[in-house]
């Protein structure tokens, strides 16, 4: 891979994770109910479901994926569902929902979410099907190849719910400092509910595949 492939890749990469989708919602989501601590699960799971993705790509794996339309759609239904229960609950639990989240483990809970988001959006196999691979040289080492652009989405993705996660964070430590906490749960719950309803857009117009 070229210096100049991959500056484009930096370049083109961090502007996609920039830009406000379902993953960001999650994290903003559990920041603004938990703080900036409640970045960490769900960031995590983004980030091993983009390992998830990339190690996929490079195995040749995508392919199968969009062999099995059927099988990806469930994973992506399930995905929705997943997301819709865990909004349901959080906006249902408002005012303790500090405290009950507390109990649950909060990394885990912002984990699975962050996975779950990542792995049954249908852009993502697109992402990884059709823009990666015009990133990398065939005549080089695939693995080597896969494993510096999963560095720098690793570094990128970082970068972009970072950023998200600290404005969401400035708006949570103004309501807390205002005893706003069942807003903040409400304000959560709707949040991730948004996400599962956007999801549920996505795969009922026809993304089942590339």
């Amino acid at each position: 891979m070229d210096n100049d492939r991959l500056i484009l890749y930096i370049v083109t990469d961090l502007i996609f994770c920039l830009t406000p989708g379902p993953a960001t919602m999650v994290t903003v989501g559990h920041v603004l109910g938990g703080g900036l601590r409640a970045a960490v699960g769900p960031v995590a799971g983004i980030h091993v479901g983009n390992w998830i993705w990339f190690a996929l790509s490079g195995l040749g794996l995508i392919a199968l994926v969009t062999a099995y339309p059927d099988a990806y759609a469930a994973l992506r239904w399930a995905g929705v569902a997943y997301l819709l229960w865990t909004g349901a609950r959080m906006w249902l639990r408002a005012g303790g929902w500090r405290q009950a989240r507390e109990r649950r483990g909060g990394f885990w809970n912002g984990f699975g979410d962050g996975l779950a988001v990542h792995m049954s959006n249908p852009k993502a196999l697109i992402f990884y099907a059709a823009f990666v691979p015009q990133f990398i040289d065939p005549s080089g080492s695939i693995a080597s190849q896969v494993l510096i652009l999963a560095g720098v989405t690793l570094v990128t993705e970082s970068i972009g719910m970072g950023t998200y996660a600290l404005l969401a964070a400035g708006a949570n430590r103004f309501a807390v400092g205002r005893d706003w906490n069942r807003l903040l749960g409400r304000v959560s719950g709707s949040v991730m509910i948004l996400v599962a309803l956007v999801m549920a857009w996505l795969n009922g117009h026809g993304l089942t595949g590339p």
